[in-house]
């Protein structure tokens, strides 16, 4: 965090003072950090670049264990919207990166399919998670640099899916050849998407 904090000076003035890492929960958030990084942000790229089909397998289960985790410390969250209650922390932080990209980049173009019985996100088995996102979307410091660009049509990917949902191995592997441009108009794709449907429904 303190190499985090370095960068304070080139935000806005509003910003400057928020704090991810509050005393009070800097347990809690670096226990949640652990395995958030090693199951979640970096467990979609355990599935999406898994060698072997059992390597896969095991990323996949513990990628969606992980989410149901999450989903159930949400369902018990009292005070908040966010993961330890009214105020952002980094634990938010590091949720948002990943599952704000989850269905438009790491489903589509990494294969990571929910091992049976699970459905993929988002689902009615994640409907929290998903109120989640919304709020994070929509929560001031967050929204100005989420702002949604024009449509675009999705890039095609090489290859095709097995009935485990494993992508077939091809020449050029789409899952590591995505250009940020392309990430960038996925995600906003999914951000318009979860704001609309807000915007309609005033609630999920």
């Amino acid at each position: 965090m303190y190499a985090l904090q370095q960068f304070n000076d080139l935000l806005a003035p509003e910003f400057k003072n928020v704090n991810l890492f509050p005393s009070a929960l800097q347990s809690q958030i670096e226990a949640t950090n652990e395995w958030t990084y090693n199951d979640i942000n970096n467990g979609v790229y355990k599935s999406g670049f898994a060698t072997t089909q059992e390597a896969y397998e095991k990323a996949v289960k513990t990628l969606f264990a992980s989410l149901d985790k999450v989903e159930k410390h949400l369902s018990e969250v009292t005070d908040g919207p966010f993961y330890y209650g009214k105020e952002v922390t980094e634990a938010d932080v590091r949720l948002f990166t990943t599952i704000v990209r989850f269905d438009v980049v790491y489903v589509q173009h990494f294969k990571v399919f929910a091992p049976p019985p699970l459905p993929p996100l988002p689902s009615p088995r994640y409907s929290i998670f998903l109120s989640f996102l919304k709020d994070i979307l929509i929560h001031p410091p967050t929204r100005p640099t989420s702002a949604p660009s024009a449509p675009t049509t999705p890039t095609p990917t090489n290859g095709s899916v097995t009935s485990t949902g494993r992508s077939q191995p091809s020449k050029t592997r789409p899952s590591s050849r995505i250009s940020r441009t392309t990430t960038q108009r996925a995600t906003h794709r999914l951000i318009r998407s979860v704001l609309r449907r807000w915007d309609r429904n005033r609630r999920f």
